[in-house]
């Protein structure tokens, strides 16, 4: 089974529970900037094959490598961030037990991040972007399950005071990030009364 196929079922596999689950929120990510970002890609494919075009019918090599060079490169670029589109939609899924990062490539994003593993939840501020930091009790238990990337983001985030888990939440769609830290707050405390009744 394929790396893809695999991503795609657990995708399909979230987006079931987090609809089925009455304790489940879901909070979806903004989308603008990706259609930004495809839409200039796409023109650029397009000015990179004019560029082909014109260095073929001039005969001229160079210009011919360097413009097909660009129009791969854009062409990628564009399938990338329009299959990002299709399938990055949520910003987090969180319920009693936990929650799921989705904010960046590097993010757990479907490792759930318990609520017995977090100390803290706070606001915090890097270049005017509010950050939902997570200080987590043992970063061990969610590096043990990360790729190399992601353990590298994630310990640039606890270097930089953030805590393991950093969310910009200038990407949720609906939520304002006191609203956010609320969530986060408000599940985290419900757990922590189960665990002082048991």
């Amino acid at each position: 089974m394929s790396f893809y196929h695999d991503y795609q079922l657990r995708e399909e596999e979230l987006k079931v529970k987090a609809t089925e689950d009455v304790g489940k929120q879901v909070v979806k990510k903004k989308l603008t900037k990706l259609y930004i970002t495809a839409f200039i890609a796409v023109v650029m494919t397009g000015v990179a094959l004019f560029a082909v075009y014109k260095g073929y019918e001039e005969d001229r090599l160079l210009a011919l490598i360097v413009a097909f060079i660009g129009a791969v490169g854009f062409a990628m670029i564009s399938l990338l961030v329009i299959r990002q589109m299709m399938t990055d939609r949520y910003l987090l899924v969180v319920d009693g037990q936990g929650f799921h990062d989705f904010s960046s490539a590097n993010s757990p994003r479907y490792i759930t991040i318990e609520w017995d593993n977090v100390t803290s939840v706070s606001l915090k501020t890097i270049i005017d972007q509010p950050i939902l930091a997570v200080v987590l009790k043992d970063d061990k238990v969610l590096f043990d399950e990360m790729t190399s990337a992601q353990k590298k983001a994630a310990e640039a985030n606890s270097v930089m005071g953030f805590g393991a888990v950093a969310i910009n939440c200038k990407l949720a769609k609906d939520a304002t990030p006191e609203e956010l830290l609320d969530l986060f707050n408000h599940y985290l405390k419900e757990r922590m009364e189960q665990v002082k009744e048991n």
